[in-house]
């Protein structure tokens, strides 16, 4: 499998690395203390805190990000607001979510 990037315009952009790990940025107008909220409500109804690699939140680049353990549901991934995006990496690769951390501080330097 070789690198992939998809754009739509406005919308979002999407590369998925040969590896797996997948990385998108998509335009979100709310503030990272907003988008902690919606989660932790989110998390608080229900919506994704059930079953194996239940959501959670863990400080992440001074914020709060979503973060999911991978399962056999699904892969590891995180979410956070930055500069008017949510920035998403999911491990399609296998990558853990320890993985997925360093990736996002590397990302920062």
């Amino acid at each position: 499998m070789g690198t992939w990037a998809d754009v739509e315009t406005g919308l979002q952009i999407g590369i998925r690395f040969s590896s797996g790990l997948t990385l998108t940025y998509t335009p979100d107008p709310r503030s990272p203390r907003q988008y902690a909220e919606d989660v932790e409500a989110s998390i608080a109804g229900g919506d994704l805190s059930q079953g194996e690699g239940a959501f959670h939140l863990i400080d992440l680049l001074g914020t709060q990000a979503m973060a999911k353990e991978a399962d056999p549901h699904g892969p590891a991934s995180i979410s956070w607001i930055e500069r008017g995006r949510l920035i998403a990496l999911i491990g399609y690769g296998g990558e853990s979510l320890d993985d997925l951390v360093s990736i996002a501080n590397a990302m920062s330097s």
